[in-house]
């Protein structure tokens, strides 16, 4: 039997490795200069651009946006599926050669485009043409994760109303944590150690005050509160909570590294293993890939990158270790999760992913600390909660720029609005199904846009590297997508199927075609000879 703790081991000394290799070539390949000031800086509006203090602070931003729910449901599923050696392999490969080359590439291309979001880069880099189907592709992917998320955190609420208070209390405390440094000008560590001693206290008083709602009330409440945050300036709110919300999850990290170190228990789910008869219908390729999602690689993370990362970011001297270093930290996290989910019996909570991870973090502990289990589901929800909000800030980006609409109300209110007809139509839990499909194919169109940039930098090796990437991912979730519109009968789940397959399959023919059209970029890896 394995121990846990050895591939732990074995999965970080991988993962620093590459995060020394890349940091010796990625930096240089996109010019990457601290003097050069960062659009933050160039274009400080007090609302979207604000430089932050400190780049923990941002990367506690940036890590808590993109983490989310994704490197953990998505293995637990995986395992459940197919047990836990294929996801293994596929977060330690996936995520050093295309999720973090991914995150640090939409990020750089955003800061070489004054603060641009990648679908905007995309109209310099290609054509406004494929801009256009970028935007509407990235529209719909958020429309459905703002659906989905909400879906899952209010559920999560009314299931365990004892969750309510320390969720939504985080928020005040957070608009404190701001005013404490920027109005009374208290030195970081002072402010955050006065904010976590009441989120303490917040945790305490949770299972002694629950507070009692139905899904849909918690729907709404959950929209009205993204709205709202989505349209702060993001140093009142947006960059302290969740720095705050990072000090959770750094928190839950710590835990499952001691638990797994010293757990008694070796794995005790397989290793390799054929799906059930009930999910047969999802064979492991393209589906392990696509399930996995965020553990490895995720499209969504060059929305944060380029939509709010970005336009907080102070020097470029940050790019890296934020970029390249968040994602390979999600991998991390993936990996944490996976292994300990491995070490549980074969009862599992099938229909509860949550529950399951509470279970986890528990169980390594051996049942001593019963708290553990609350805070494990708490602190998932906190970052479900950080990904919506985030989302709808950035939708409001996308719909701005469709829709050439100023008012940022109006912006923010159309994308919710269609979500909230996904929420009523009862659907949105069969969007999941195409979450992970989505979610891919937008990493895999980022990347494109990144190789192509490079090419036209004449940063040829890593172009490759970042088209190959792309190309790979794209056949994957096409296929998953095939596979999806042919073998569901629920009407939403087969439109979102099928309209973003028609947006992927039309930028990815536009791209050949312009490639082929630029003769400058067709090149060979030949030294060029002198004239």
């Amino acid at each position: 039997m394995v121990h846990p703790g050895i591939l732990l081991v074995l999965g970080l000394i991988w993962l620093l490795f590459f995060y020394w290799l890349m940091r010796k070539i990625l930096p240089r390949t996109f010019t990457v200069d601290p003097s050069r000031p960062t659009p933050a800086c160039i274009h400080r509006d007090r609302r979207d651009f604000v430089p932050v203090r400190h780049w923990l602070v941002l990367f506690g931003h940036h890590f808590a946006s993109i983490a989310g729910a994704g490197p953990i449901i998505g293995p637990i599923i995986a395992l459940e599926l197919w047990g836990w050696l294929p996801a293994l392999l596929w977060i330690l490969v996936g995520v050093v050669l295309i999720g973090g080359l991914h995150d640090f590439g939409a990020l750089m291309l955003s800061l070489r485009h004054q603060g641009k979001t990648i679908s905007d880069v995309t109209g310099e880099v290609l054509t406004p043409a494929i801009r256009l189907f970028f935007l509407w592709f990235v529209w719909f992917a958020l429309v459905l994760v703002i659906a989905v998320f909400t879906q899952i955190a209010g559920k999560a609420f009314a299931e365990d109303p004892r969750i309510v208070v320390p969720s939504l209390g985080i928020i005040p405390l957070a608009v404190l944590l701001g005013v404490l440094m920027r109005i009374r000008g208290l030195p970081l560590w002072i402010s955050t150690m006065i904010v976590l001693g009441a989120t303490g206290a917040l945790l305490i008083l949770g299972p002694d005050y629950p507070i009692r709602a139905s899904a849909p009330w918690w729907f709404g409440l959950l929209l009205a509160y993204s709205v709202v945050a989505s349209v702060l300036p993001v140093h009142y709110l947006l960059q302290p909570r969740d720095y705050l919300s990072a000090f959770f999850l750094f928190g839950g990290i710590g835990l499952l590294i001691t638990g797994m170190i010293f757990a008694p228990n070796s794995l005790q789910l397989p290793a390799v293993q054929v799906p059930s008869k009930v999910d047969a219908l999802q064979p492991l390729f393209p589906f392990l890939f696509v399930t996995v999602a965020c553990g490895a690689v995720s499209g969504f993370h060059s929305l944060i990158a380029s939509g709010t990362t970005v336009r907080q970011l102070p020097s470029e001297r940050y790019a890296f270790r934020i970029g390249y270093g968040g994602m390979l930290l999600e991998g991390f996290l993936a990996l944490l999760v996976l292994l300990a989910v491995a070490t549980l019996p074969s009862a599992m909570h099938r229909s509860s992913h949550i529950l399951t991870f509470g279970d986890a973090l528990s169980h390594l502990f051996g049942g001593a600390l019963p708290g553990l289990r609350f805070f494990a589901i708490l602190v998932l929800n906190l970052f479900i909660l950080t990904t919506l909000d985030t989302s709808v800030r950035v939708v409001r980006y996308v719909t701005s720029a469709l829709f050439s609409i100023q008012n940022v109300w109006v912006s923010t209110l159309i994308p919710i609005g269609v979500a909230v007809l996904l929420l009523v139509s009862g659907h949105s839990t069969a969007m999941w199904q195409v979450f992970g499909s989505v979610n891919q194919m937008m990493a895999a169109l980022a990347l494109m846009v990144v190789g192509t940039w490079l090419l036209q930098q004449n940063q040829k090796w890593v172009a490759v590297l970042a088209i190959g990437g792309s190309l790979w991912m794209f056949s994957v979730t096409l296929t998953a997508l095939v596979y999806r519109i042919g073998s569901t009968s629920q009407l939403v789940t087969q439109l979102f199927a099928l309209i973003v397959f028609v947006l992927g399959c039309v930028f990815v023919g536009l791209w050949v075609f312009w490639i082929w059209k630029q003769k400058s970029l067709r090149f060979s890896f030949r030294p060029e000879k002198d004239s």
